[in-house]
């Protein structure tokens, strides 16, 4: 299943699907307020960790209600990358695995890692996997990559 802007330069591939509310969009007005409503809190902690890292303006909030959707798409349990996203994420060594057949680490869990071809190894979405320190610290290597 693909969320968001499938034309989005910034990708992130998560192992699992969440439920879609019934005739959603993802370019409807309150798109990602069904989401959040549809799912369950631990949906609700994928998105406002994406939308902690990807916001550039330090104000995540506004982020995930007015342009997550429309600047990332998401490929849940899909089983190819994004054709065009000059920005990609995998959640969790299980996506990574699946999607690149290689095992970075044994144990991922509070690492970050830009492999060969610049995707970002990551933590699964999950504050316990992912705090916010692990979150800043990323925000703060893809400054330097823009910069």
């Amino acid at each position: 299943m693909i969320i968001g802007n499938p034309h989005a330069n910034c990708c992130i591939y998560l192992p699992n699907v969440p439920s879609l509310p019934t005739a959603w969009h993802w370019q409807q007005a309150d798109a990602m307020q069904q989401l959040l409503e549809s799912n369950t809190n631990h949906w609700r902690k994928i998105w406002v960790i994406s939308a902690k890292i990807l916001d550039e303006n330090h104000d995540w909030r506004v982020f995930l209600h007015m342009s997550l959707l429309h600047q990332c798409c998401f490929y849940c349990n899909e089983a190819t990358h994004h054709p065009t996203a000059t920005l990609q994420f995998y959640s969790g060594q299980a996506i990574a695995e699946r999607l690149t057949g290689e095992s970075l680490l044994a144990n991922l869990k509070q690492h970050i890692i830009q492999d060969s071809h610049g995707r970002w190894h990551l933590p699964y979405f999950d504050y316990r996997q992912f705090p916010n320190v692990l979150i800043d610290e990323l925000r703060q290597q893809l400054k330097k990559c823009r910069d």
